[in-house]
């Protein structure tokens, strides 16, 4: 019994020893699994890293180029605004060009002198004054007498017919403008003219009036006598159907002239004005067509 206690006490510190070593085998094995513990979480944590920088590098690319389309978008837009814009002005010259009278078209230097005369005149307005608008019978009518010595009805007849279907035909006419009557027996010719009345043109602006009258010539041997009247105007069309106006309401002395008639008036006046112009050029028309044949 005493050999076998012996053989414990000996044994004893070797069996601690041992134990001790294999704590310490235990402990070294804890720590090392920490550390790859930990080497594998800063792993993760990089990998993770990486994934979101190149993800953030994708997004940074896709929004530069998305800068970029839109920028191109942009300059391409500004491009067809100024392509637009440039057409748009082409075009409004190209209007106002068009937008014109044609029957008073001439060179430039005999609008230029009758520029210089009317400046020279004491009162450019004076042939616009009183007694401008004849009235017959309570309607605003011109009346012309063309002496054409030698020449018959029916020669007369087919000079005026020849002349009125080709001023209905001209540019600036509408489609109501025609020959509406042809009276060949009679020699007696009657013509409906639809027109547009210029006032005033620029790039922004258009100031014009549909205006619609008669003209009825009856030919006689050796004589033509022309009378042009019935006169309306249709202004401003695109405005609820636009303004429309008789003449013997608008353009007569009582409308188309101020009070103390010295004056033409501030509206109606410039009706008045182009209305005496444009019966002024029908008449010089048919007077050149029947005397400078003659």
């Amino acid at each position: 019994m005493k050999k076998i206690a012996l053989v414990i006490l000996l044994c004893l510190p070797m069996s601690m020893q041992a134990q001790t070593v294999v704590n310490e085998a235990k402990q070294k094995a804890e720590l090392a699994k920490k550390a790859a513990e930990e080497a594998a979480r800063k792993a993760e944590e990089a990998r993770i890293a990486a994934l979101k920088a190149e993800e953030a590098a994708k997004a940074a690319e896709a929004a530069a180029k998305a800068e970029a389309k839109a920028k191109n978008t942009e300059k391409a837009k500004a491009d067809a605004k100024l392509e637009e814009k440039a057409k748009a002005e082409a075009k409004a010259q190209k209007e106002i060009k068009a937008a014109t009278n044609k029957w008073e078209a001439g060179n430039q230097e005999r609008a230029q002198k009758a520029m210089e005369a009317a400046a020279a005149a004491p009162d450019p307005d004076a042939k616009y004054l009183g007694g401008a608008v004849p009235e017959v019978d309570g309607h605003v009518e011109w009346q012309l007498s063309v002496d054409v010595p030698g020449k018959s009805a029916e020669w007369i007849y087919d000079k005026l017919g020849q002349l009125f279907t080709d001023m209905t035909h001209a540019e600036g006419q509408m489609e109501q403008s025609r020959v509406a009557l042809a009276d060949e027996d009679n020699h007696t010719l009657g013509v409906r003219f639809q027109e547009w009345m210029v006032f005033r043109t620029s790039v922004l602006s258009l100031d014009r009036t549909e205006v619609n009258f008669t003209v009825i010539a009856e030919c006689k041997d050796g004589r033509a006598d022309v009378k042009l009247g019935r006169i309306n105007y249709v202004y401003e069309e695109n405005r609820n159907g636009g303004q429309k106006y008789k003449a013997e309401e608008w353009i007569t002395d009582k409308y188309g002239l101020n009070k103390s008639k010295t004056k033409l008036a501030r509206l109606s006046g410039k009706f008045r004005r182009k209305t005496i112009d444009r019966k002024d050029s029908i008449f010089k028309e048919i007077k050149n067509t029947l005397l400078l044949e003659n």
